[in-house]
């Protein structure tokens, strides 16, 4: 089984962390990974400095690709 970590911690062009994580998601639906479970999203404090912005975390697990790392 392959896991993903992703994480976000600041607004971009596409919305909120949340959204842009979600839309990472469909990217790599649309190369045939198959997503099999997802975690809920989890906010933790920015690291080193905790003034920083929180950032939202979560983990999928996929589906064996046939994909090499420098394709994806």
């Amino acid at each position: 089984m392959i896991y993903l970590a992703f994480g976000s911690n600041l607004k971009s062009k596409f919305g909120c962390c949340s959204f842009v994580i979600n839309k990472a998601y469909g990217e790599l639906e649309k190369f045939g990974i198959r997503i099999l479970c997802k975690s809920s999203f989890y906010k933790s404090k920015a690291y080193p400095n905790p003034k920083d912005p929180e950032f939202v975390n979560s983990v999928i697990s996929v589906s064996y690709t046939h994909l090499r790392a420098h394709e994806t």
